[in-house]
């Protein structure tokens, strides 16, 4: 897959991902803002599960973005109203040129 930036027409926010607790002294997830990007949204089709049978998840989509380093699961996405965990994050070729997430929407909401 080549990168092409005329794509990369949504803007998406990278949240990076940690324990806290509430007050009832159990754990839950707290997002932080880490930053916004333009990328790629695109529904997962065949092609893309082969990458995600490992995982033992439901991937549901791919977001495309140009490469950043930093960016790793767990971290999560967030397009409008919409929230991505990103479970695999893929370096095509090693070439540090683009980067796919691999994401289940929905799940994580903070």
């Amino acid at each position: 897959m080549t990168l092409q930036s005329g794509a990369l027409n949504k803007r998406v926010r990278l949240e990076t991902r940690s324990v806290g607790t509430d007050v009832h002294g159990g754990q839950l997830d707290v997002f932080t803002p880490w930053i916004t990007v333009w990328g790629r949204i695109e529904t997962i089709s065949g092609k893309a599960l082969g990458a995600a049978e490992s995982l033992q998840v439901q991937v549901t989509h791919e977001i495309q973005i140009r490469y950043r380093p930093g960016v790793i699961a767990p971290m999560r996405a967030i397009y409008q109203n919409r929230y991505f965990d990103i479970v695999a994050v893929l370096d095509p070729d090693e070439s540090h040129f683009e980067l796919l997430l691999l994401c289940v929407e929905g799940t994580s909401r903070g």
